[in-house]
């Protein structure tokens, strides 16, 4: 009886189904196959992603940085241009400050400028009057100085008076009538008032039989009194004299010698201008002395 069935005969094993389990084992294996390259594509694909976010992670952190560089240039910037802007500020004040001390001191220069053209203006004019004495300085007979703006004439008692006298001696009154030509000369007539000043040094009067005067006041005035109606005798205005008694109260210089004490005896003339240009006579710089002096 004839089959188709190989079961039974001789040579041929049974079969028993294993080929559908073959079929699931390549299946299950193209499924692995294609579970790992899925997995893998996907792996790939999470990779790149990872790689490009990275990257725009790092783009982004470099950009923050930037940023945040650029922020603090621009903060320190900022802090610099505050600090120029008070900088500059402080300057244009300063600046502005100097302008008007320019201004300032340009106004003083010009006023400075003006008062040394009046104090030359005052000095020629002393020397022009001090050259009007020059032959009576040169004699030793008087001496011309300025002191506290004022011009002064200055004679030792010795040329005029005997010791502890105010009469005038032959010489004395010959000296104060060349002394009167002078002062009524063109340069200083109508300009001038004049106050005769006497002095004397400290040593105390002996009143008594010997001497008239109580003390040295009284032979101080006596003195100036005597000269100033000399001068009044040689043609000077009484209305442009003064008279005046200083005593031992205005000395040159300390009485701590016979020739300190000569020096403080002393007939002054003042001469008191009448005119603007001639008021403030600067002092003489040499301790208030002008050349010529009279023997101390």
């Amino acid at each position: 009886m004839d089959s188709k069935d190989d079961i039974g005969r001789p040579g041929r094993p049974p079969r028993r189904g294993g080929g559908s389990s073959a079929v699931k084992a390549w299946l299950l294996a193209i499924v692995a196959i294609a579970g790992c390259g899925a997995l893998g594509y996907y792996y790939w694909q999470l990779r790149e992603k990872h790689i490009e976010q990275k990257g725009q992670f790092e783009q982004v952190a470099e950009r923050a940085q930037k940023y945040d560089d650029a922020q603090s240039r621009a903060d320190k910037a900022e802090t610099e241009l505050t600090r120029v802007k008070a900088d500059l500020d402080t300057r244009n004040a300063a600046l502005t400050k100097m302008e008007e001390a320019q201004k300032f001191t340009a106004a003083e220069l010009a006023q400075l400028r003006e008062m040394k053209a009046q104090a030359d203006a005052r000095a020629a004019a002393f020397e022009k009057i001090k050259a009007s004495f020059k032959e009576m300085i040169e004699s030793k007979v008087l001496e011309v100085q300025r002191r506290e703006g004022r011009l002064i004439v200055r004679m030792p008692a010795e040329v005029l008076f005997p010791l502890g006298s105010a009469d005038l001696s032959e010489k004395g009154q010959i000296e104060l009538y060349k002394l009167s030509a002078i002062l009524q000369k063109e340069e200083m007539k109508n300009k001038f008032k004049f106050m005769v000043s006497g002095h004397t040094d400290n040593t105390p009067i002996q009143a008594g039989p010997t001497s008239k005067y109580r003390n040295n006041w009284e032979l101080s005035t006596a003195r100036a009194v005597t000269v100033t109606e000399l001068l009044i005798k040689a043609g000077i205005s009484p209305k442009n004299l003064v008279a005046a008694g200083y005593g031992e109260h205005s000395p040159l210089v300390d009485n701590k010698s016979a020739g300190a004490k000569a020096r403080n005896r002393r007939i002054e003339i003042v001469l008191l201008p009448d005119v603007d240009e001639l008021s403030n006579l600067a002092d003489d710089p040499k301790n208030k002395d002008e050349a010529g002096k009279a023997p101390g």
